[in-house]
């Protein structure tokens, strides 16, 4: 008669050589969730700098191509613009745009100042260029903004705008 109580089951080895596998396994899935994890920190990190610099470049380009003048500190960082111009209901206006305290800042007719950027995204420099031609006058506004939490992610803005005011 055979004895069958030992060949029953699973041998000390084949288990061992199964944890094994198992735990490649795990260490595999897990490594690939942490880094699919940080790749979405990334983009959103991207994304949320994307979308702020475009609003603070479309409001900073929009005051300037309708001012008539132009006044500031320029070539350097941080520099800081005076927008003179008409609203639409033809009203003189005064825009200003400033950076400080890690924000980009605009004041309306000298009044407070409110916030452009927001966040966790802070402006690491912004200038202003004046350029001048016989006929027109423009403005070359470079703008760097950076996240102040998580992966640090770095991102440039630059545009020139026409006065059309004048």
């Amino acid at each position: 008669m055979k004895n069958t109580f030992f060949t029953k089951g699973n041998s000390l080895i084949e288990l061992i050589v199964y944890l094994a596998i198992f735990s490649v396994l795990c260490l595999v899935i897990i490594r690939s969730l942490v880094t699919s994890m940080t790749v979405y920190g990334q983009s959103q990190g991207y994304r949320k700098i994307q979308e702020q610099g475009a609003l603070v470049m479309e409001r900073i380009t929009r005051e300037i191509r309708q001012a008539t003048s132009v006044t500031g500190t320029y070539n350097t960082s941080p520099g800081n613009i005076t927008l003179t111009g008409k609203d639409i209901s033809g009203t003189v206006q005064t825009i200003a745009f400033s950076m400080s305290s890690g924000k980009v800042w605009v004041s309306l007719n000298g009044g407070a100042l409110s916030p452009l950027t927001a966040g966790n995204i802070a402006p690491s420099s912004l200038i202003f260029r004046p350029v001048t031609t016989s006929k027109r006058t423009a403005i070359k506004v470079e703008l760097i903004l950076t996240t102040t939490s998580g992966a640090s992610i770095t991102a440039p803005f630059q545009t020139t705008v026409f006065l059309r005011g004048k």
